[in-house]
């Protein structure tokens, strides 16, 4: 996991950009944009392939 810490970093970033209306809350939207800008890092750490699989895997309340 070279360069883990950075890749997350980086990620966080672009989380709380995509969260440009600062609700705290990210939407599919919101992902997708986080996966365009991200996917690689998403890929290398998760092995989550495309927004959907993110959306299933991390959204709980199944409000997404």
């Amino acid at each position: 996991m070279l360069g883990a810490t950075r890749k997350c970093k980086e990620m966080w970033r672009e989380i709380r950009k995509a969260d440009f209306r600062k609700t705290g809350i990210l939407n599919e939207t919101n992902i997708r944009l986080l996966f365009e800008k991200c996917g690689g890092y998403i890929y290398d750490l998760l092995k989550l392939n495309d927004p959907s699989e993110i959306i299933s895997v991390f959204d709980t309340g199944s409000d997404c």
